[in-house]
């Protein structure tokens, strides 16, 4: 009797370690299908910024799904975090984050804490990103950097590259939709103009939309968000297109409305100097887009510098 209890308790624990062993290994093999891949759907991808979405929506494969933490309409720099959206990101697979307003902090913090088992990517430590200085502040400039082709193309294929990876059935369609976006931005990058320059800028946003193209932002009327010019630098700004060093001013469409904006245009219209507005970073809209309408902005102020 004794024995027989005894052996059926052997086989009882034998049973169970190998419970546990297959439990292990079907944990792993299905953590190395990705993401959504496992549930035969596909990824559900959480961006922090409304204005990210076209450009996660260009690379995306189908069924897979793009949200924004921050709602349209809404400054991202002055959201907070709302439990519903925690909740949101605990079910996505993927964030992709500017990596620079505060509610962005929170979010990498959830991530490194483990609380948040999502694959983040942050736009500036993206490999391949090269951060400007903000001219008024000395600092780096972590506003929309993928307004620079170079940067945006890395970014592009950067986060393909992520995709494929949580989503293998998916990986060669996430690559030609990298390559159709490389050449559509090849074919735009033909028809921009080279201008050396130097410009007085609206906020830190147009560095990155212009720099590129050769006209030098030196001066800013915005220097951070919420953080306006000094008088003095204003006066810095105004001396420098009253004496032909600064040619250009460069501002944001929808800034008019504005004090500062305001005072760009009043500037360039008081020297005689031509005006570029590039869309707003915060423009619902795809980079591609952006840049379209950028480089018809720059084509337009070539032509006005050459009399």
């Amino acid at each position: 009797m004794h024995g027989a209890v005894a052996g059926g308790l052997r086989g009882w624990r034998l049973y169970a370690a190998l419970a546990v062993a297959v439990a292990v290994a079907a944990a792993a093999w299905w953590s190395t299908l990705g993401g959504r891949e496992r549930e035969g759907s596909g990824l559900r991808i959480a961006v922090t910024f409304p204005s990210l979405k076209p450009d996660v929506e260009l690379l995306a494969c189908e069924g897979d799904t793009v949200v924004s933490v921050a709602p349209p309409g809404v400054d991202p720099h002055d959201y907070q975090l709302a439990p519903r959206d925690v909740e949101e990101l605990r079910g996505s697979d993927l964030i992709v984050s500017t990596g620079h307003a505060p509610f962005e902090a929170r979010i990498a913090e959830l991530v490194a804490r483990g609380e948040l088992k999502a694959k983040l990517v942050e736009v500036p430590s993206v490999p391949g990103i090269k951060l400007l200085t903000n001219p008024a502040t000395g600092r780096k400039n972590l506003h929309w950097p993928i307004y620079d082709p170079s940067n945006y193309l890395a970014f592009v294929k950067h986060l393909a590259g992520v995709m494929a990876e949580l989503r293998p059935s998916c990986a060669q369609a996430y690559r030609e939709r990298a390559a159709a976006i490389e050449g559509e931005l090849g074919s735009l990058l033909s028809r921009a103009p080279k201008i050396d320059a130097m410009a007085v800028g609206y906020s830190p946003e147009v560095q990155y939309a212009v720099e590129w193209a050769g006209v030098k932002v030196s001066y800013l009327l915005v220097k951070e968000h919420e953080l306006p010019a000094t008088p003095e630098d204003i006066a810095a700004a105004e001396r420098a297109l009253a004496e032909g060093r600064a040619l250009l001013v460069v501002s944001v469409k929808g800034a008019e409305g504005t004090p500062l904006g305001a005072k760009a245009e009043e500037l360039a219209r008081k020297y005689g100097r031509p005006i570029i507005y590039v869309p707003s970073p915060l423009e619902v809209s795809s980079t591609l887009e952006k840049l379209n309408a950028t480089i018809a902005e720059l084509s337009r102020a070539a032509q006005q510098l050459r009399g």
